[in-house]
């Protein structure tokens, strides 16, 4: 993993627009609180046939390439809470076409 952080949205307002992970190959997005909890909020991907939006409940996950544009919402109401994973790659890989292991230093490798 590149980075592993914890996202809370509890002000009104409180978002995150367009964007890419640039740094990652993959962003796992693990859904920690239920839709009950929160409106407003919602995960958008900027796909090739339009914005995609993600209706997820507690536990669900969604899984994209870094470099795919995404936001989320205005916060209208309650608490959201995600975990976000971004799985590293090194800058000269070509994730273009296929995903690729990401590469482990050798002096790394026995941690994982």
């Amino acid at each position: 993993p590149h980075t592993i952080e914890l996202l809370q949205y509890k002000d009104v307002a409180d978002s995150l627009g367009w964007h890419t992970d640039e740094e990652s190959a993959l962003t796992t997005l693990v859904m920690l609180s239920e839709p009950s909890e929160y409106r407003g909020g919602e995960l958008q991907h900027n796909g090739l046939r339009g914005s995609l939006r993600a209706h997820l409940a507690r536990g669900d996950v969604a899984i994209y390439r870094g470099s795919q544009p995404h936001r989320v919402t205005p916060l209208r109401s309650g608490r959201r809470s995600v975990l976000v994973i971004e799985w590293w790659h090194r800058r000269d890989m070509d994730f273009s076409r296929s995903l690729q292991r990401p590469y482990i230093h050798p002096r790394a490798a026995k941690y994982w």
